[in-house]
């Protein structure tokens, strides 16, 4: 079932025994750091520093990936799902790239298969909405994120970045407090992933619904 999600800090949580695996572009990729000096901790790094036990983890993101290359990966990913965790959950952001050159009509249908196959392995889907960033391109973002909320059945928990006031409206890349280039998070921006991130993450365990902010409030049933 869908989960919609909500904004805050997360303090240090208990779960232990599972698996957090994360797919992506360079909004995920570990190594990419072509920003300033304080762009060197991404969101995945700050959701896996607030786990206790920490998770088994594995980041597969890489720039400039687009859905393509997360299929040709995709035997990787189910390779690692295990039922010696308690959970295995596969945190999927992706998009950006792909819907520079595809509509969003073509773009979320793909998708979908991509995370039914990884649930047909038994992974849970944490799937990420797409800021809009700006110019003709907010369009297509937007309408992206309106077909993945309309269809929940390949995902688990869905994770609203895109409702973020500072991250997600129209030309809120254009805040360099934000978004460093543009279109990459800023260290501040990578918090904010990260909180939402862990909302949503919290809610896939079984946690009570959490609000980020003030703003966006997480809830919803575990598949």
């Amino acid at each position: 079932m869908k989960i919609i999600l909500l904004l805050m800090c997360a303090p240090i949580l208990s779960f232990g025994g599972d698996q957090l695996v994360f797919e992506g572009d360079s909004f995920t990729d570990p190594t990419y750091h072509s920003g300033p000096p304080d762009y060197v901790t991404h969101y995945p790094a700050l959701m896996i520093a607030a786990l206790s036990p920490t998770p088994a983890t594995t980041n597969f993101a890489h720039l400039g990936n687009t859905l393509t290359d997360l299929n040709s990966r995709a035997a990787s990913v189910d390779a690692l799902y295990s039922v010696s965790y308690a959970h295995n959950t596969l945190s999927v952001l992706i998009g950006q790239n792909d819907l520079n050159s595809e509509s969003a009509a073509t773009f979320v249908p793909l998708l979908k298969t991509y995370c039914l196959a990884r649930k047909t392995t038994g992974w849970r889907i944490l799937l990420w909405t797409l800021v809009q960033e700006g110019g003709g391109g907010a369009a297509i973002r937007t309408a992206a994120n309106a077909l993945m909320r309309a269809d929940p059945s390949f995902y688990d928990a869905l994770v609203p970045i895109d409702t973020d006031p500072n991250m997600g409206c129209y030309n809120c890349n254009t805040n360099p407090t934000y978004f460093y280039d543009g279109i990459h998070p800023s260290a501040a921006g990578q918090v904010i992933y990260s909180n939402y991130g862990m909302a949503a993450y919290r809610v896939l365990l079984g946690q009570p619904a959490r609000t980020i902010s003030g703003n966006v409030t997480i809830s919803g049933a575990v598949q």
